[in-house]
């Protein structure tokens, strides 16, 4: 299974800064891209035989594999390497697909290492990165173990409410919500104009993360919580930091402030209707915003706000690396 995830140094070398670049920018940076991934790259003047094979790329950006963006790196990286064959393959539910891949053995040989697999189980799965790779890199050791390294952050990310300031506009609401009480309030006036106030995405599933996993953390205070949940008898309560924030969706859902269809997985389409303003906000990171945009929002539409998850007045937000 190992073997099937291993890439020839050189390829890897060659092709990694530009699976960095895919994973961190927008299409509307290629050219910056394209331009900075030169000082990463080997003489290939230097080595014996050209680099030769093929290499599959899997993503959870399957808007960019459908737009065709993802072909274009693969093109820029066949003019220095044209005997490399490079496939990028969209996976709709990443995070629920790659654990039975990586299983399988069918995990492709380039991908975002998934955040459940501990960095003591790296060695498993993949192989270590030269540290002539990090060299422009920051959070070089996020994918750290036992001194080898298997992976690097694509990105910085905070986490907060996502919202479309049209939409906020249109019902009313001039200044973001600072409690919980507020942003239900808010909700309710979004709803009021027909617009739908929270989008879920409760039957892509994933995104459910951040009421509870992604957020227990810093909600409560404490970096350790999520770890020490498997040492209770009864982690998962509804008057502790993990079942706060799933009360907070579970009003939302109850109160109909949400997508009306709660099974279908409508990721792709709900980037398109916070943009357009039929709905207005995602509890998300903001990793999404660029996303936002590229189905069509105007930069300066688009705000993010810190999650009131209380009525404390006191709002903070997590600094998180996207491995």
């Amino acid at each position: 299974m190992k073997k099937s995830l291993i890439l020839l140094l050189g390829l890897l070398l060659a092709f990694s800064m530009l699976l960095i670049a895919y994973l961190s920018f927008t299409p509307a940076e290629l050219r910056e891209v394209e331009h900075s991934q030169d000082s990463f790259h080997h003489n290939d003047e230097k080595k014996e035989k050209p680099l030769s094979g093929k290499i599959t790329v899997l993503t959870n950006r399957v808007d960019l594999v459908a737009d065709g963006t993802m072909q274009r790196y693969a093109v820029k990286f066949q003019e220095k390497h044209p005997h490399v064959q490079v496939e990028f393959e969209g996976l709709k539910n990443y995070m629920h697909d790659i654990r039975i891949r990586l299983t399988t053995g069918e995990a492709g040989d380039v991908l975002l290492i998934p955040e459940y697999v501990p960095n003591s189980e790296f060695k498993d799965y993949f192989e270590p990165l030269p540290d002539e790779m990090f060299e422009y890199v920051r959070f070089t050791d996020i994918m750290l173990h036992e001194g080898k390294r298997y992976g690097m952050a694509t990105g910085v990310n905070t986490l907060g409410i996502v919202y479309n300031k049209k939409a906020f506009a249109k019902a009313g609401i001039t200044s973001i919500p600072l409690t919980l009480d507020e942003l239900f309030e808010a909700a309710h006036k979004l709803k009021g104009v027909g617009v739908i106030p929270l989008y879920s995405n409760y039957g892509a599933q994933w995104p459910l993360g951040v009421w509870g996993e992604h957020s227990v953390s810093w909600r409560s205070g404490d970096a350790e919580y999520l770890g020490k949940m498997v040492h209770e008898e009864e982690p998962f309560q509804l008057d502790n930091a993990w079942g706060q924030g799933i009360s907070i969706l579970r009003y939302f859902i109850e109160h109909e402030l949400v997508e009306p269809d709660l099974l279908s997985n409508n990721w792709e389409k709900s980037k398109r209707q916070i943009a357009n303003g039929e709905a207005a906000m995602y509890c998300l990171g903001s990793w999404v915003i660029n996303q936002i945009i590229d189905a069509g929002a105007a930069p300066e539409e688009i705000g993010i706000f810190p999650l009131p998850y209380d009525n404390s007045g006191r709002l903070y937000a997590p600094m998180d690396l996207i491995g």
